[in-house]
């Protein structure tokens, strides 16, 4: 299993409890989706349990989500998993409420104590990556528009990360190249094991460097 899927894991472990981290959550997911809710398609993961986590917050807004399986034909046969909503209705109930489309954040979701924080890890859980930290560091989240890339660099800059900016395939790519941004990025969204192994990672790698400089 990769550094990356061993983060997310570790953040589905401790999910948060309160439900304006949880709305905050969910709001990171349906609003950076390309798809929703104008089709029934929110994001699709090779994550089990992120399906299942991401279904079970919208069921407690009442939401009925499915989940369906499929083998990407791309990845040797990995499942894949698509968390979608059929029913139009429920997406337009979801579009009002979240203020969904190509619109400004709302704000007012992310005021709450905390809620950034969740935010973020939504967008980390669904639409963001990380590179093994022996090879390099680099931890990215795919904004899509330039747009949501000013507001997202925004948010989190008022909670201490800095991102840098790319275009990459018509996209806008959130990144962090720098180790001390990512382990305080780990810490932030509550992936606190993730964090101490990418410091001892960089320890180890520090003194190897100085060994072989020596």
């Amino acid at each position: 299993m990769s550094f990356c899927q061993d983060v997310k894991l570790e953040l589905l472990e401790y999910p948060p409890k309160s439900f304006n981290h949880r709305n905050a959550l969910v709001y990171g997911i349906l609003k950076l989706s390309k798809s929703f809710p104008q089709q029934p398609t929110i994001f699709t993961t090779e994550n089990r349990a992120l399906a299942q986590e991401v279904a079970s917050m919208l069921a407690e807004l009442g939401a009925i989500v499915d989940i369906r399986r499929d083998l990407h034909r791309l990845k040797g046969d990995v499942e894949v998993y698509t968390v979608c909503i059929e029913h139009e209705h429920t997406r337009q109930l979801l579009k009002d409420y979240y203020h969904l489309g190509r619109s400004p954040l709302n704000e007012e979701l992310l005021q709450p104590d905390g809620c950034a924080a969740a935010f973020l890890r939504g967008l980390f859980l669904a639409y963001g990556s990380m590179t093994n930290p022996e090879k390099e560091y680099h931890l990215e989240i795919n904004a899509l528009i330039p747009l949501f890339a000013e507001e997202i660099h925004r948010v989190a800059e008022q909670v201490g990360i800095r991102f840098k900016v790319a275009r990459r395939k018509g996209c806008e790519i959130l990144y962090l190249k720098e180790s001390e941004q990512i382990e305080d990025i780990l810490t932030l969204m509550g992936a606190q094991d993730a964090s101490l192994d990418l410091m001892n990672i960089k320890i180890v790698k520090d003194i190897r460097n100085k060994a072989n400089r020596i």
